[in-house]
């Protein structure tokens, strides 16, 4: 079974966090199997130069908006995705909210 090719489905803005929702559909004999999604997570800023530059690297201040951006994400792709909601009962939502976040 060989991987059809990410498309890009949503992307998820908080601060200077960009979580970018990708939806990927593996192939079988007969067509796509089912709708994957995968994430991608990259911190954006500006340099001294003034020239936006991308990271995988994100600040501690950042990580409660890295947290909304992938709750925002998981939201997303467990609302209109096949991915499958956690059965743990103790996987409830986070305890992140926007007016929290720096």
């Amino acid at each position: 079974m060989s991987l059809h090719p990410s498309t890009y489905e949503r992307e998820f803005i908080v601060g200077p966090v960009h979580v970018v929702l990708w939806k990927t559909a593996p192939w079988g004999p007969d067509g796509p199997v089912s709708n994957d999604r995968q994430v991608t997570l990259e911190c954006v800023h500006t340099d001294i130069t003034g020239q936006i530059k991308s990271s995988e690297v994100i600040n501690v201040q950042d990580i409660p908006k890295a947290i909304f951006a992938l709750k925002q994400a998981y939201d997303y792709a467990t609302k209109y995705g096949k991915v499958e909601a956690p059965s743990d009962i103790n996987a409830g939502p986070l305890d992140v909210l926007p007016e929290r976040i720096p």
